[in-house]
């Protein structure tokens, strides 16, 4: 947490970087009206809501478990307690379903916030750039907070999927999420600006070169992490797994 407060709230100067001009001018925007929080402060409070519903996802899931008699307590013992695990397809499995519930929640958020704007600001292009900043967000928590490794794609590995992955999932919920309000809203789109403007707070925060280790790797990788993707939301569907959180 507190390492998103810091990049979002003790970084005010990154949005001053001339490749973030256009949510700069967000920015400026939003100090026009005393009524609204800062945009930075904002940006943190719906990071947090993701963090805050993922995790939800897991108590649900977890709990789901003990009711269905799947031995709930050891399960949340192994995955909180042990440092070093064996690769399992059911830890991703319960990642992107927690993820799931975290975008959707992500964007809820992101709508009402966007909804009580002055009619001047609220516009779909606004709207576009709250949902690319909240995924910048979100992606810190994959990429800082939980210190995944910055370089090379993986799958059947750790207990976490890899942030691209991650970050895929959550693109495709978040536009199946805003098809109502923004239907024109694209995937491939989302993707790619997110990890532009993460780039522009990676350098601030000295984590490497984002197209380097993620953007270039998406390019490259993108239908393999789509069929990943597929794989395990096919899993999800199989007996055994009645617990997520869904």
């Amino acid at each position: 947490m507190e390492e998103i407060y810091d990049l979002f709230c003790n970084y005010h100067n990154v949005l001053d970087d001339p490749e973030l001009v256009d949510y700069k001018n967000l920015r400026n925007l939003f100090e026009q009206y005393s009524s609204l929080p800062s945009l930075d402060h904002l940006i943190f409070q719906l990071s947090i809501f993701f963090v805050c519903f993922h995790e939800l996802g897991h108590l649900v899931q977890f709990s789901n478990k003990e009711l269905l008699n799947q031995t709930a307590v050891n399960a949340m013992q192994e995955a909180y307690m042990t440092s070093i695990k064996a690769f399992d397809i059911e830890d991703h499995v319960m990642e992107i379903d927690a993820d799931m519930r975290g975008a959707r929640f992500l964007v809820d958020g992101v709508i009402d916030k966007w909804s009580k704007l002055p009619n001047d600001i609220k516009t779909e292009e606004n709207l576009k750039k709250l949902i690319i900043l909240s995924l910048v967000g979100a992606s810190s928590f994959f990429i800082m907070v939980k210190k995944f490794p910055v370089t090379g794609i993986y799958y059947y590995e750790t207990t976490h999927p890899h942030p691209l992955i991650r970050l895929m999932w959550l693109s495709h919920i978040v536009v199946e999420r805003m098809e109502t309000h923004y239907p024109s809203l694209e995937r491939d789109d989302i993707i790619r600006e997110t990890l532009r403007v993460l780039n522009v707070y990676s350098k601030y925060k000295h984590l490497g070169d984002t197209y380097e280790n993620y953007i270039d790797p998406y390019v490259k990788h993108a239908k393999d992490i789509s069929d990943y993707l597929y794989s395990l939301v096919e899993t999800a569907r199989t007996p055994g797994y009645e617990y997520l959180s869904k």
